[in-house]
């Protein structure tokens, strides 16, 4: 789709709420896309509302992305725990590493010395 197309109040919304159950069905790699169009479709919705003129189109918009931000709260929050869960993988491997090189250098350098 087409950062223009993503503008419309019914696809941005459409792809909030992509995004969302991507991140419930915890689809990284999918949010990880989603997530890339969602901030181009966004950033101009959000430069309208700046700059509109009529309090009617203004307020409309800021319904809109009041919508958008509610989802988005719920977005952070798998998002955050999606992180501490890669940290804590991350912590394993690290402690996985560290006993590897602790294992690796009580072992002789060479089995076989004559052996050259």
């Amino acid at each position: 789709m087409t950062t223009a197309a993503m503008t419309s109040p019914a696809a941005l919304l459409q792809l909030n709420h992509q995004m969302l159950e991507s991140a419930r069905q915890e689809e990284w790699e999918r949010f990880s896309t989603l997530s890339q169009a969602y901030i181009c479709a966004l950033e101009p919705l959000i430069a309208a509302a700046q700059q509109a003129e009529c309090p009617t189109t203004r307020q409309t918009q800021l319904e809109l992305l009041q919508q958008l931000h509610a989802s988005d709260a719920e977005i952070a929050q798998r998002l955050q725990a999606r992180l501490t869960t890669l940290s804590e993988a991350m912590d394993r491997l690290q402690q996985s590493k560290k006993c590897c090189k602790d294992y690796a250098a009580q072992m002789p350098r060479r089995l076989f010395p004559d052996a050259l």
